[in-house]
């Protein structure tokens, strides 16, 4: 009785892990995302991200490109973008900032659209946590970034933790 008790433990032990392990690998970089755009991705959807977050503080910077799917899914996706956000362009100061971070971490995954049709998205992080815009860096402290080309169906997202 006692040697059937002990097996039980390690195989109830592997099968929280194996649960655990499915649960988090559902969410990963989609379902960040998702939670950091405010928004839902279809099936199909295809993400290609570098991410450099690591160490104490998990400092770093993600970015990513994602294929909304060409699917009557994918475009009640773009249309929850339109709704939400903001049509292009953006401004230019801004603009700059983003693309030089985008070249600096997303050397793999090719340079950010300029004068496209779409929209895009900012959230403040760093504003949303403290009360008060980062007087040192006041665009690119802790935020996420997105713009969607609607040409091509690209969603391109930069998100920078400091």
């Amino acid at each position: 009785m006692k040697k059937r008790f002990f097996l039980l433990i390690p195989a109830a032990v592997i099968v929280a892990c194996v649960a655990l392990w499915a649960v988090s690998s559902a969410s990963g970089t989609k379902g960040h995302l998702e939670s950091r755009l405010g928004l839902s991705f279809p099936t199909g959807t295809e993400i290609v991200c570098e991410d450099s977050h690591g160490g104490f503080h998990g400092d770093g910077v993600l970015t990513a490109v994602v294929r909304i799917p060409n699917s009557q899914a994918g475009e009640s996706t773009v249309e929850s973008i339109a709704k939400q956000w903001t049509p292009l362009p953006v401004e230019e100061d801004w603009m700059e900032q983003f693309q030089s971070v985008w070249t600096d971490y997303g050397k793999t995954l090719g340079k950010l659209p300029q004068n496209t049709e779409g929209f895009w998205f900012y959230r403040d992080r760093y504003k949303e946590r403290y009360g008060e815009v980062c007087a040192y860096n006041p665009v690119m402290q802790n935020c996420t970034f997105a713009m969607l080309d609607a040409e091509t169906g690209l969603l391109y997202v930069l998100e920078v933790d400091c």
